[in-house]
């Protein structure tokens, strides 16, 4: 068995004619199976022109239910991942504002703590520490 550089086929060979699928061990496809076909862009193997083709691909009909079952289940936990990730999004940005609305109170809070902490401690104060001096009385 040649490179594909050398334009050795690697299409199954049992298939009798072009456009009849072939009965292989790797895809587990008979002659009797329902199949679904399909088209392959990536071709088969072979030339490059050749596998610049499109060909058609059976898929046993059971797997392509299986498969299109299986896709309906990932669009709708799809579906649903998206919702819950945009009500998630909503429940953070009102948590980021809250939490700008609570920063802002607990610095006015300092600020007025820091007001109130110095008129106390002036008020406690001895005379003198008021501006007063030994002159003055």
């Amino acid at each position: 068995m040649g490179s594909p550089a050398e334009g050795v086929s690697h299409t199954p060979t049992s298939s009798p004619t072009p456009g009849t699928l072939a009965t292989s061990p790797d895809t587990g496809i008979g002659h009797d199976d329902d199949v679904v076909e399909g088209f392959s862009p990536h071709g088969a193997g072979g030339s490059l022109a050749h596998r610049a083709a499109s060909v058609v691909v059976g898929v046993p009909k059971k797997e392509h239910e299986k498969v299109l079952l299986e896709l309906s289940g990932l669009r709708e936990t799809l579906g649903k991942t998206q919702n819950e990730l945009g009500a998630m999004q909503a429940r953070v940005q009102a948590l980021e504002l809250a939490l700008a609305r609570v920063d802002g109170q607990l610095n006015l809070l300092a600020q007025m703590q820091q007001s109130t902490s110095r008129l106390y401690f002036q008020a406690q104060a001895p005379p003198s520490s008021h501006g007063m001096g030994p002159d003055t009385a």
